[in-house]
């Protein structure tokens, strides 16, 4: 399927998910939809079934029972080409053996478009460099992808999945590497995104980030999604100490948006105007 054909509307869905390893089981049960101009940022702690939902989301894993669907197909139905035309990855990390350059890597995410026997063509290399430079990084084209940073390698694995074509992003812990003011960047490049018409959905362990750069927010705990809604209404103090076990207090901004977690000792916190710094 060609760019230009991807349809406008779409719709990624795990109904009723089921999913164990021998002797565990990994989801309950799990009901999740997606659609474009969504961020939906699936918040758990360790062992809860993050990664397993997204590698089932992505069509790497089969549930056990349960169903996996695009546009109403299941996605053992798609082949794996036309798949990767609907769906990007970003993963948390990735170590090439070959020195590619950074812009070689995100010209990869061409392969739907071009297939492994096709050379890249010259509109495949600007779709490369236009990604590179919506994400601030054009100036890193050149550069071996096996030395730059670990912050700059992420933010080359996005221009990857957007070089793909692709209008569903699923990414794990997006922001795993990139420090404060790329980190910043980034949601803010996710809200462009999603105003675009893409639908996201990512893994994190960051409750402010969900406040910040998303439309609902999935709290996944022991293997089911216990809450799904408005961001506001799910990341709470007592929903980050039933997932995470610690118990906090929240931070408000002049607005009354929580933006921030803390323990409940430090509720007193004094910001100093600039004259008097």
């Amino acid at each position: 399927m060609s760019e230009s054909l991807m349809p406008e509307s779409l719709e990624l869905l795990a109904q009723e998910v089921h999913f164990a390893y021998p002797g565990r089981d990994v989801l309950r049960g799990v009901t999740l939809t997606v659609r474009p101009g969504e961020v939906v940022s699936l918040l758990g702690a360790n062992g809860s079934g993050k990664t397993t939902l997204l590698r089932l989301l992505l069509g790497l894993s089969k549930p056990k029972s349960g169903r996996v669907s695009l546009n109403g197909k299941l996605l053992r139905h798609y082949p794996r080409r036309e798949l990767a035309q609907y769906l990007a990855y970003v993963p948390q990390t990735h170590v090439t053996p070959f020195p590619y350059t950074v812009r070689e890597i995100v010209v990869l995410g061409r392969l739907p478009h071009t297939g492994l026997v096709r050379s890249a063509t010259r509109r495949d290399h600007r779709v490369a460099m236009g990604m590179l430079d919506r994400l601030g990084i054009a100036d890193l084209a050149e550069r071996p992808y096996t030395e730059i940073s670990g912050g700059e390698r992420q933010l080359a694995l996005i221009a990857r999945a957007l070089a793909q074509g692709a209008r569903i992003l699923i990414m794990d812990e997006p922001v795993s590497n990139l420090d404060y003011g790329n980190q910043l960047r980034f949601l803010g490049l996710l809200r462009s995104l999603a105003a675009d018409g893409y639908a996201i959905i990512k893994a994190t362990h960051h409750p402010e980030h969900t406040l910040l750069a998303s439309t609902r927010v999935a709290l996944l705990h022991h293997g089911a999604i216990v809450l799904d809604g408005p961001p506001a209404e799910v990341v709470t103090p007592s929903t980050i100490e039933l997932i995470y076990q610690v118990e906090v207090s929240a931070f408000y901004a002049p607005n009354g948006k929580a933006i921030a977690f803390h323990p409940p000792g430090m509720n007193q916190v004094h910001i100093v105007p600039a004259e008097g710094r």
